[in-house]
């Protein structure tokens, strides 16, 4: 919530990690105090352009673990939880008298990304075999708690430049096992796999339960995955140096379409971007610098149709799909609204009605 340019004649006298804890702000709440182990601290600043906020005082709680945080919800002593919470316990929440909750689409986009410079993965007709094998719809369904829906691209269906003219890969295993035919990985006699691939994960429990579908789903066309989780930082640090066969993932907060650039610009390979599958497509890096050039909204909405449509043939992501946002909070927490990029916005116009 706290949002600006760090003055330089601060900057320049502080020491180095200073503004991390003592960050300078020009939005509706200022910062008061940071402890990693406990809470964020912000409180109502008052010369606020727009007015100053309802709510005098915010502490987020850092809480890592699912069930203290449903259960400190649950007691009371969290007055909001937004995006924080397994969705198998929505049903538990939902009975609750003494809170309500609201939900909305979000831009919150997640896949199964393929390392390109690997010798099975960069044939076009696996990565089309695995799209096919895996059941998205039962995924959002069973996991999600209908929390999700499948996504066509990175794009969600409210985004100005999204398109639906794209090729999508609806659940087809038998038609999956046919590309592997042809792709020269028949499926031997008796229980061998056609190949393995290791799928990185983190550790975190919804993420962990993803892959172990998509693992079954997959072997039902003879591919056996290993599955190997890890903490955030070694997981994180595999994907960004190349490290991975498959990987989940997700991308919070798409906005602007020039996204795009950071994802699959040939020059966006690491260290210079986020081109972490190590795709490259002549065409789609001319698309993407015209897509940073036109100003027209049209003539750009064209520009990123197209990209849409080449990207989803050539399968450098498997779209997975986009989540919902969900926020429950204390009946008597009025006012909260929900943005598509998840961010907390909504605290600004939030107020308790007793």
């Amino acid at each position: 919530m706290t949002k600006g340019i760090v003055p330089k004649h601060l900057a320049e006298k502080s020491s180095p990690g200073a503004f991390a804890s003592h960050p300078i702000g020009s939005g509706p709440f200022r910062f008061v105090r940071y402890d990693p182990d406990e809470a964020v601290e912000l409180a109502a600043f008052s010369d606020y352009f727009d007015g100053a906020p309802a709510i005098p005082r915010l502490l987020f709680r850092i809480i890592p673990e699912d069930s203290v945080r449903l259960l400190e919800l649950e007691k009371g002593n969290i007055d909001l939880l937004q995006n924080a919470f397994p969705p198998d316990a929505l049903p538990r929440l939902q009975q609750n008298p003494r809170l309500k909750i609201i939900q909305a689409p979000s831009t919150t986009y997640s896949y199964l990304g393929f390392n390109l410079n690997d010798p099975i993965l960069q044939k076009k007709p696996v990565r089309e075999a695995i799209a096919l094998a895996i059941d998205r719809n039962a995924i959002t369904e069973h996991l999600f708690k209908g929390l999700a829906r499948p996504a066509a691209g990175l794009l969600s269906p409210s985004h100005w430049a999204y398109t639906d003219s794209v090729k999508v890969y609806r659940y087809d295993p038998e038609q999956a096992k046919k590309l592997l035919d042809e792709a020269g990985f028949p499926d031997p006699p008796g229980p061998a796999p056609r190949f393995h691939l290791i799928h990185k994960t983190s550790q975190n429990d919804l993420a962990r339960r993803v892959v172990e579908v998509i693992q079954r789903q997959l072997s039902e066309i003879g591919i056996a995955v290993t599955i190997r989780n890890y903490e955030w930082g070694t997981f994180y640090g595999d994907i960004k140096s190349g490290n991975f066969q498959i990987f989940t993932l997700s991308w919070v907060g798409v906005d602007d379409p020039d996204i795009y650039h950071n994802l699959f610009h040939s020059e966006s390979v690491p260290p210079n971007g986020a081109n972490r599958v190590q795709y490259r497509n002549p065409k789609i890096d001319t698309l993407l610098e015209a897509g940073r050039i036109t100003l027209d909204p049209e003539k750009r909405k064209a520009v990123y149709t197209e990209i849409q449509q080449i990207i989803a043939e050539d399968l450098p992501y498997v779209s997975l799909w986009h989540t919902m946002n969900v926020a429950v909070m204390k009946n008597e927490v009025e006012g909260f609204r929900l943005y598509p990029d998840g961010d907390f916005y909504g605290l600004k116009e939030a107020r308790r009605i007793r």
